[in-house]
């Protein structure tokens, strides 16, 4: 009989030691993850900053293009550049 619940108590205490196991291995990836979580939200976040300020910098030369036009009378007409446009670099 001894025999029997002696062999309960240490099936038990392994189990427990595996669940324990298992659980901390579990804390360490979820700790990793939110990790990586977070550098790619600050990543987000930087990119959207600088996409923010691209726009704003775009506004502000629309803005200036506008008033050089009208300050000098010409007309404007939309041009479209391609790379084949482009001089060859040398």
């Amino acid at each position: 009989m001894c025999q029997s619940v002696c062999t309960g108590y240490i099936d038990s205490s392994l189990e427990a030691r595996k669940l324990q196991e298992k659980y901390a291995l579990l804390e360490e990836q979820n700790s990793r993850l939110a990790a990586e979580l977070t550098n790619a939200i600050e990543h987000s976040n930087e990119l959207c900053e600088k996409v923010v300020l691209a726009e704003m910098t775009r506004d502000r030369l629309r803005e200036r293009l506008a008033k050089i036009t009208v300050d000098t009378g010409l007309v404007r007409r939309k041009t479209t550049i391609t790379l084949k446009d482009l001089p060859p670099n040398r």
